[in-house]
């Protein structure tokens, strides 16, 4: 499948796709999973799950202890990941404070970011998996940045825009908010896409489709973290 503008999360060795558009703008409500083998690969073939109740792209997934987490200005919804990978119903939360187009979660957090220049916010997750109020940080996004956040570590990572092709840092305080200022990472991405989906599953950054030039693209690529 071509996708742009999709979302993309790991938990318990599946991958979930969730949204996206078909490059030439129309957003859906597909949400798929495919295993991720022993080896960090990926099995051969993508299966179905529930849809979400809206159609999605270019918006934000997140998952945490279970539960993914799906949002854009215009809806926010949650899911329940069964003992066997397949996805639940989903429940509607009340919209985030912002458009955000990307999520990820660090330490029972979720960390909210909308387009370059906009500010960052958080929310804490309960032990129900609901989310609670959300909180601005005092950092704001790159100007160049164009891909999706993803966390490892205690570090924000966020790619730039096609042509640079750098990737952007932010240290995460202990308390859980965000550090004072990004710094661009020595190894760059070595394709020139953008709205490509990124997520870390062990030790590994996967990438997975985007656009080049208005052309979505189908190219999954992985990297190693030292």
């Amino acid at each position: 499948m071509t996708r742009n503008g999709l979302t993309l999360v790991a938990w318990n060795g599946r991958l979930y796709q969730a949204g996206g558009s078909n490059g030439c703008g129309a957003a859906n409500n597909a949400v798929y999973s495919i295993a991720i083998k022993s080896d960090g690969r990926m099995a051969s073939s993508w299966r179905t799950e529930t849809v979400l109740p809206a159609n999605f792209a270019w918006h934000a997934l997140a998952v945490h202890n279970g539960r993914l987490y799906a949002c854009n200005s215009t809806g926010y919804y949650s899911a329940a990941i069964n003992a066997d990978g397949t996805v639940g119903a989903w429940a509607t939360y009340t919209s985030p404070p912002a458009d955000f187009m990307h999520t990820a979660v660090w330490n029972g957090r979720i960390y909210g970011a909308g387009a370059p220049g906009y500010a960052i916010y958080s929310t804490s997750i309960s032990v129900n998996g609901t989310t609670g109020k959300w909180i601005k940080e005092t950092v704001t996004t790159p100007q160049s940045y164009y891909g999706r956040m993803v966390i490892w570590n205690g570090v924000m990572v966020l790619p730039s825009w096609e042509a640079a092709k750098a990737v952007y840092t932010l240290q995460l305080n202990v308390g859980g908010s965000a550090g004072a200022a990004w710094t661009t990472n020595g190894t760059n991405y070595p394709n020139t896409t953008t709205n490509q989906d990124t997520l870390v599953w062990n030790d590994k950054f996967y990438t997975l489709g985007g656009s080049y030039g208005g052309v979505g693209v189908s190219d999954v690529r992985t990297s190693g973290i030292n």
